[in-house]
């Protein structure tokens, strides 16, 4: 790989570490919130950190409102989505250094390349069972603050969130990339052995 193939490759890199350490300081301050009643800046929590909790444009609701179930199955699904999302890139960035050094077909590159696959796969089927139960626990509690609050009976709910869905794509993409690499591994012997 030339020095000038491999700048696209890493600016692309750079951009996902970007996204995704915004994602991961997004998560790592909702669990903090959550867990120990205030935000990292000191701003205390409040029910509207919960996802789709306050469906009406309220800006701040008492975490009295707030189920002890709903913060944990909460704060797991968080803390397995940040856990998967860090190992994910982390693994995949060496992956992305391997092939840079001219090492794509390479042992080693290969089982990392599984490993970041199997990981995305495994985190984002577990980070969707945790997502569905923390959305049923925030519907619950978000359905008594506003069949309290307000008294027209109608009530405003939002779908789970998309981020577990698109870490399992992300692992079957990977998969497919290693299925692929590991074709070409193959086909690089074969080739090795006819010469």
């Amino acid at each position: 790989m030339t020095r000038w193939e491999k700048i696209p490759l890493w600016c692309a890199l750079a951009i996902i570490w970007l996204g995704t350490c915004l994602l991961a300081a997004g998560l790592l301050d909702t669990i903090i919130a959550l867990t120990a009643g205030s935000h990292i800046g000191g701003t205390p929590a409040n029910a509207c950190d919960l996802p789709n909790f306050c469906m009406n444009g309220e800006s701040s609701v008492p975490m009295a409102w707030v189920s002890s179930a709903t913060i944990a199955w909460t704060v797991a699904d968080d803390a397995v989505t940040l856990l998967t999302l860090l190992a994910a890139l982390i693994l995949g960035t060496d992956v992305i250094r391997r092939i840079s050094r001219a090492q794509a077909f390479a042992g080693a590159t290969l089982a990392r390349m599984g490993t970041v696959a199997g990981l995305l796969l495994a985190g984002g089927v577990l980070t969707y069972v945790l997502n569905k139960a923390s959305h049923a626990h925030i519907v619950q509690d978000t359905d008594a603050f506003q069949g309290a609050t307000y008294t027209d009976g109608v009530t405003i709910a939002a779908g789970p969130g998309l981020l577990p869905l698109a870490l399992v794509f992300a692992g079957i993409l990977s998969l497919a990339f290693w299925a692929a690499f590991r074709q070409g591994a193959r086909m690089r012997e074969e080739l090795d052995y006819v010469v």
